[in-house]
């Protein structure tokens, strides 16, 4: 742990507290975009290799590539917030991960950029005859392909600072992959999109298709296809969700942790239900039961993941307070002799501090007698007790003999002006 480091003493914008809080809303919101963002691309890519079987699902697909388009942006702008706000909540763990990871992590930014690029070359050139459709599908793949891969970067960042210990014995990026609950929290996440993304086209395609019943055949299909990636999906969920949770760092677990994923397990297989009722027993349940299920569920796993996050940095952040009240004891120290032009400078109170402290305290007896017996005793006569201090004699019975003080004349000179220059020990009139 000798890796970590030490806090950085500046005032934040708001309170921890508050900018935490910040933080589960405002990344619940971008990772809901992003699920949106990554299996809507699936769908207008993979559904639309799937038009010659069934003309369907090349409408189905073009619906959704108009989605994600959407949806893309919305993520990234709301992204902006967790971003910030991670990098100052956690900023001591956030950026040590970052130095590790950093070719990778800086790549996402031409990486996205290029994802986006694809994204609009793949859906503008749709219904365009001058392209081959093999040229299209290479842009909507790489398009996906990215996405595939950026969420890996970001997740193996994150799950990094969660392990300090293991900082020593990484170097980079394709290290870091080895460390603990990388891969699981990986798989748990993408399965989360495709489930995500199953629920939000059942949404979407209900409420776009709510006043055209003369294309309710397409619509309900649409929805039904929805529902049955969603149900796929969170059964899978319960498997990717324990294969995470048993993978995650040992100190990060507690009951308020347990507890919170028994409560998520409810609530998804209460959601689970009524999608089952809709697919196999043929009965309309109420979009709004299934979406507050869910939703419910989003918030107690976003909560979930920062009470982890909380119970793996506990520790740590003991050592971050630990170092740094030792770094600010040390640099007050240095202040006091530091001069801009590169000379140390001497001070009466940093050679009593340094040197006689051991042995000696202004108002009480150590070793010693206390300074303020010296003070007044010596009071008016400086001399006397710089030629005591530079050649100490037994005088006191009660106290051993004061070893000469490893000092020069002129420190001695300075920590006697400094004693007899304290108001303590003067006689009161």
């Amino acid at each position: 742990m000798d890796i970590i480091p030490i806090s950085v003493p500046l005032d934040l914008p708001a309170s921890l507290s508050l900018l935490k809080f910040v933080l589960v809303i405002t990344f619940l919101l971008h990772i809901l975009f992003i699920n949106f963002m990554i299996g809507g691309t699936f769908w207008a890519v993979f559904f639309r290799m799937l038009r010659k079987e069934d003309p369907f699902y090349d409408r189905l697909a073009k619906d959704m590539i108009s989605t994600v388009t959407v949806n893309k942006s919305i993520a990234v702008v709301v992204g902006v917030a967790p971003l910030l706000t991670i990098s100052l909540a956690y900023i001591h763990f956030f950026y040590s991960a970052n130095n590790i990871t950093a070719p990778l992590w800086l790549s996402v930014i031409w990486l996205v950029a290029l994802a986006f690029l694809a994204l609009y070359v793949y859906k503008y050139t749709w219904d365009s005859q001058k392209y081959s459709i093999n040229f299209k599908y290479f842009w909507g793949l790489l398009a996906f392909a990215i996405f595939l891969f950026v969420p890996f970067i970001f997740l193996t960042n994150i799950n990094t600072m969660l392990y300090p210990d293991q900082w020593k014995n990484v170097y980079n990026f394709w290290d870091t992959i080895w460390v603990p609950n990388v891969i699981p929290r990986y798989l748990h996440f993408m399965n989360a999109s495709f489930a995500v993304t199953g629920f939000f086209a059942y949404g979407y395609f209900h409420f776009r298709g709510k006043n055209k019943p003369e294309d309710a055949n397409y619509y309900n299909r649409a929805k039904r296809l929805g529902l049955k990636w969603a149900f796929v999906a969170t059964v899978l969920q319960m498997i990717f969700g324990v294969l995470n949770y048993v993978t995650l760092p040992m100190n990060s677990d507690s009951n308020l942790v347990l507890i919170l994923i028994i409560i998520a397990v409810i609530f998804a297989g209460i959601a689970t239900y009524f999608v089952s009722l809709n697919l196999f027993a043929d009965k309309q349940i109420n979009p709004y039961f299934i979406f507050t299920s869910i939703f419910v569920t989003l918030i107690l796993m976003a909560t979930l993941r920062h009470f982890v996050r909380e119970n793996a940095l506990k520790e740590p952040m003991k050592i971050v307070a630990n170092k740094t009240e030792q770094y600010q004891a040390n640099l007050a120290s240095f202040m006091k002799t530091y001069s801009p032009t590169g000379e140390v400078t001497i001070t009466g109170e940093s050679v009593f501090e340094e040197v006689c402290m051991a042995c000696h305290a202004i108002d009480r007896a150590i070793v010693g007698p206390p300074m303020t017996y010296a003070i007044e005793k010596y009071r008016g006569n400086p001399e006397a007790m710089k030629e005591f201090v530079s050649d100490p004699q037994k005088i006191d019975p009660e106290y051993p003999v004061m070893p000469p003080p490893p000092i020069s004349q002129k420190e001695v000179d300075l920590v006697v002006d400094y004693l007899l220059s304290l108001e303590v020990g003067q006689n009161e009139n």
